[in-house]
């Protein structure tokens, strides 16, 4: 009995020895993969530990790569360790991009005593069976961190939520020399709470020229503004309440008559939360803003009247708009004259063309037939308040000025014709003309002055005369002196 218990033992030994040697353990049929964190609400310079677990270790020699992905609008990768449950021999390392971590297992040692344990003997001399090597691989039935992945939540984090998830996971071998499956489990998600503001209000909205309707507040997002016909582009103001804030605004420019709308685009700090402000700019189809007027000097007022297809300038002059007191109004300039031309309407006449000075706010009815414009001057022909202030010799005659032929004076003593006029300050007083090159200047009269100028010449004239007879005769007397004395002869 013993013999046959024995023999059996053998034949047992025979049989499994090769089995165990040549076919280590085998291992599970795959394996899961999971991620795990604290779910905790984090924020800006926080630590996100983040856990990468096999759901099992079936005896694996290496693995890899599993690759780790993540949002990185909210987390920067900040390195990694070992599981503590890992053996010394497994190295685990990782490889980071953009938005994944990969990472690698391998055990070389234990792969190394594996093969060597494929040629381990199975039997010592006498034919006995040797028990096979124990396998060097680790091996669990129940969940291992393989390694821990650390995040840091970035200073521009918005509030949200962080993402962690598996991509590709593949390269499972156990000691077998078996490739595995492997499946990838859970996403893992951690609240975020930004440290960056989410005000994206205005605390001002202004127009260029022009006033929003309603009154700005920074919880209304619709207004109008109107602009006037000459305006095509305005600037538009907006102060956003928090600093950080972005600011955006388009439609202000290449204005069309009639409606334009434009947006200011707030988007604060946090880069997830912004507003919306639209304004409705209104380019005028007429030149001058409703109810436009103006005062004179003598307090007269006029009201400006938009422009007729009609209106022709005088040579020289342009369009313009201009700020007069709080309007923007069209005026008339050129030719470097401090004063322009309005198109006006007073209470008794028809609109027509006025002077205006803006130094001294006189206002003066322009007629062309009347106008002289010389550089950096614009005269008016006037109507002489009295004919006795007219230069002696001078009568009331056609004088010709350029192209033009207007009242004056001419003498039958000088070819000088002059002009009265009136100057931009409103003080008038007589012109000459130079008949060979058109120039205007300022007349004096010297011809009443005259005899006047002649006196004080007839008395130098004198008193040179008898200066000069002193002295001829002081010269006599000299001479006289020392003329020799005629000596008598006895």
């Amino acid at each position: 009995m013993t013999k046959f218990r024995a023999l059996t033992a053998f034949l047992a030994a025979a049989v499994l020895v090769p089995v165990l040697i040549y076919s280590p353990i085998q291992a599970a049929a795959g394996v899961n993969v999971n991620l795990y964190a604290k779910t905790d609400t984090v924020k800006a310079g926080d630590t996100i530990s983040l856990s990468v677990n096999f759901a099992t270790f079936p005896n694996l020699t290496r693995f890899g790569p599993v690759e780790v992905q993540f949002d990185p609008e909210y987390v920067s990768f900040a390195g990694m360790d070992k599981g503590s449950a890992m053996p010394s021999t497994f190295a685990v390392s990782n490889s980071a991009s953009t938005n994944v971590i990969a990472v690698i297992g391998v055990d070389q040692a234990a792969e190394a005593q594996i093969g060597a344990n494929q040629t381990a003997p199975t039997a010592d001399e006498a034919g006995n069976p040797i028990a096979p090597p124990a396998d060097p691989s680790m091996h669990s039935d129940t969940t291992v961190t393989v390694c821990v992945l650390y995040f840091k939540v970035i200073d521009t984090a918005p509030s949200g939520e962080a993402n962690f998830w598996l991509g590709g996971i593949g390269g499972f071998k156990d000691s077998a020399l078996a490739q595995l499956a492997a499946s990838a489990g859970n996403t893992v998600i951690v609240p975020v709470q930004s440290l960056l503001s989410s005000e994206a209000s205005l605390s001002s909205l202004t127009i260029e020229g022009a006033e929003l309707t309603p009154a700005f507040s920074p919880s209304v997002f619709e207004y109008e503004a109107h602009v006037p016909r000459s305006v095509t582009t305005t600037a538009i103001t907006a102060v956003a309440a928090d600093a950080a804030a972005q600011i955006m605004v388009t439609g202000n420019d290449n204005l069309v008559v009639g409606d334009n709308p434009a947006t200011v685009k707030v988007s604060a700090q946090d880069g997830k939360t912004a507003l919306e402000y639209k304004i409705n700019i209104i380019r005028d189809s007429n030149f001058v803003p409703a109810g436009a007027s103006i005062t004179g000097s003598d307090g007269k007022v006029y009201n400006f009247v938009e422009l007729p297809q009609t209106l022709t300038l005088p040579m020289g002059f342009t369009q313009q708009m201009e700020m007069l007191g709080t309007q923007s109004v069209p005026v008339f300039t050129g030719n470097g004259l401090k004063s322009m031309l309005l198109y006006l309407k007073d209470a008794d006449n028809d609109p027509a063309l006025y002077i205006y000075n803006p130094d001294n706010g006189l206002i003066r009815l322009y007629d062309a037939a009347l106008a002289l414009t010389v550089p950096a001057r614009l005269l008016t022909i006037t109507a002489v308040a009295s004919e006795d202030i007219v230069p002696k010799g001078y009568f009331q005659a056609e004088v010709t000025i350029g192209e033009s032929t207007v009242q004056g004076y001419i003498s039958s003593k000088t070819d000088l014709s002059l002009l009265y006029l009136t100057n931009e300050e409103g003080v008038s007083s007589f012109y000459a003309i130079n008949p060979e090159t058109g120039d205007v200047y300022p007349y004096k009269d010297i011809q009443a002055g005259s005899s006047s100028f002649l006196i004080p010449f007839v008395i130098a004239l004198i008193l040179a005369a008898a200066e000069f007879g002193m002295i001829f005769y002081i010269i006599y007397q000299v001479r006289s002196k020392n003329r020799p004395q005629e000596v008598k002869r006895v």
